[in-house]
C-alpha cells in the first residue's frame, strides 16, 4: 500500500488506484488460498473472489467501493482517458489499506 500512497501523493491518482485494486485482489486471493481455493481469470471470477464468506467484513461492507476500484482500474489501464479524481483515488487507497490490514490479522 505504500506504493499506492506514494504514487497518489505524486499526483497520479489513476496509477494509485491500479496499485490499490491489485492489493485488494491479492489480499482476497490470500484468504481464498488459505482456505484451499483459487480463483481463475474467467467470467465472474472477480465477483466470486470478493463474495468469499471468509473475507473480513470490511469487504462486504464496502462492496460499492470495490466495484468502483475495479471499474476505475479497468478504465485507467485500458482506456484513453484518466477519469479518476484525486478524492476518488484517496478513498480507494484508504479502503485498500484498511482491507489489507484486516486480512493481515487473519495470518
Amino acid at each position: 500500500m505504500t506504493d499506492a500512497k506514494v504514487v497518489l501523493a505524486g499526483g497520479r491518482p489513476g496509477a494509485a488506484v491500479i496499485l490499490a485494486e491489485f492489493a485488494l485482489v491479492n489480499a482476497a486471493d490470500a484468504v481464498l488460498a488459505n482456505a484451499g481455493w483459487r480463483v481463475r481469470g474467467v467470467t465472474g471470477a472477480h465477483e466470486a473472489r470478493f463474495d468469499f464468506p471468509s473475507l473480513p467484513a470490511v469487504f462486504r461492507q464496502n462492496q460499492p467501493l470495490i466495484n468502483q476500484a475495479r471499474a476505475s482500474r479497468n478504465e485507467e489501464a485500458y482506456g484513453v482517458t484518466h477519469p479518476i479524481s484525486p478524492s476518488q483515488a484517496k478513498a480507494i487507497v484508504d479502503f485498500a489499506e484498511l482491507a489489507t490490514d484486516e486480512v493481515s490479522k487473519l495470518f
